[in-house]
């Protein structure tokens, strides 16, 4: 476990070095205090995964006894995140015959261009987990995932989330981060029991088949970051 903490550390060091050469103005002070918040999710996360591959771990959660999360990655966590929270991770071992700890892995990739980068929690196929960037030393959770909601990175940077409610049941966002660590819907859509329909402003409007498709169109079938060559290992 120490030589993971030590490989961890040297990772995130170099990541954030890399980040403050393509931008300058991000303070060292603030690249030490980043690092060690992503330290501190990326140690949460390996605990997590090593509760859920436990043997016992249905029993356990029918008991109602969970694994301790850090409080760095409870403030993380919005309360109106906890919903999508609990589903990754009740069901992120979700489609993998027989998961190992290999098959979970992390990533730390500036995806929105402010010298910062974000921290994904990520299976080896590339799914995304839960997504993690720092704003004013303290993290933030920008999402989590799992097989009902599930999230790419266009190579401009944009969030690609898709929710399904059911076969007749779909919901599109398009979100961008900005520097500070909120994310900005730049385009919602979708169709519910077959109505489809577009909110802008907080408004929820019907609109045609036709559109819906121009929309998919337009914002989802474009081209997604690779993560695969990136990934790195969980296990120490």
């Amino acid at each position: 476990m120490k030589f993971f903490q030590a490989m961890t550390i040297l990772i995130l060091s170099i990541a954030l070095v890399g980040c403050a050469a393509n931008n300058p103005a991000l303070d060292p002070k603030i690249q030490e205090a980043n690092s060690s918040v992503y330290e501190v999710l990326i140690a949460d996360y390996y605990n997590m995964v090593q509760f859920r591959l436990s043997e016992d771990v249905h029993m356990k959660l029918e008991q109602g006894e969970y694994y301790e999360i850090s409080d760095t990655l409870e403030a993380a966590i919005p309360e109106e995140a906890d919903y999508a929270w609990w589903c990754m991770f009740v069901e992120f071992p979700s489609g993998l015959t027989d998961p190992q700890i290999t098959d979970f892995g992390y990533l730390l990739k500036d995806i929105n261009a402010d010298g910062q980068p974000e921290l994904f929690w990520i299976l080896s196929d590339g799914r995304i987990l839960a997504l993690f960037t720092v704003w004013d030393a303290k993290p933030v959770l920008l999402g989590a995932y799992w097989p009902r909601s599930r999230v790419s990175v266009t190579e401009d940077g944009h969030l690609l989330v898709l929710g399904s409610g059911g076969a007749d049941s779909q919901l599109y966002q398009v979100l961008q981060i900005p520097s500070n660590g909120e994310a900005n819907i730049l385009a919602e859509f979708g169709q519910d029991v077959g109505q489809a329909y577009q909110i802008t402003d907080g408004k929820k409007e019907s609109i045609t088949q036709q559109k819906l498709t121009e929309l998919i169109e337009t914002y989802f079938e474009v081209e997604t970051m690779d993560f695969s060559k990136e990934i790195q290992p969980l296990s120490p």
